[in-house]
């Protein structure tokens, strides 16, 4: 194995590698801010009437560069009422999920219970050791 407390990184050498990994990070998060804007189109083709926002924000402080990415859709009130008129008069369908994906969800759900239950039983008998 390699021991890496013993090679020395030039300035120019970090600066390329800081380059480079985050630019590879900004191709991953736009493809996310692309990801998010086709969806927003295909919304807006359904016939919906919401805003969106994206931004992307790059700082740099003495630890970290963060790369922050933020999405919002925002659906007006009014529309919400106007689409419970119509499903109420049976003129709209919201899609729903395909039944494997229900059924997914479905056991990470009871999943979740199993890990609840055993981190409840674990810190019941931390509490039980500590009382002794």
């Amino acid at each position: 194995m390699v021991n890496l407390e013993n090679i020395q990184v030039s300035d120019w050498e970090l600066s390329i590698m800081k380059r480079d990994i985050t630019d590879f990070l900004l191709r991953e998060l736009l493809k996310v801010q692309n990801y998010s804007e086709f969806k927003y189109r295909q919304l807006l083709g359904l016939g919906l009437k919401l805003s969106y926002n994206s931004a992307m924000d790059i700082s740099e402080n003495d630890d970290y560069i963060m790369l922050k990415l933020n999405i919002e859709v925002g659906i007006p009130k009014w529309q919400i009422v106007e689409l419970a008129k119509r499903r109420k008069l049976r003129m709209l369908k919201l899609p729903k999920p395909h039944p494997l994906t229900k059924q997914r969800i479905r056991e990470l759900e009871e999943f979740d219970e199993k890990i609840r239950e055993e981190l409840k039983e674990m810190l019941e008998d931390v509490e039980k050791e500590k009382e002794k």
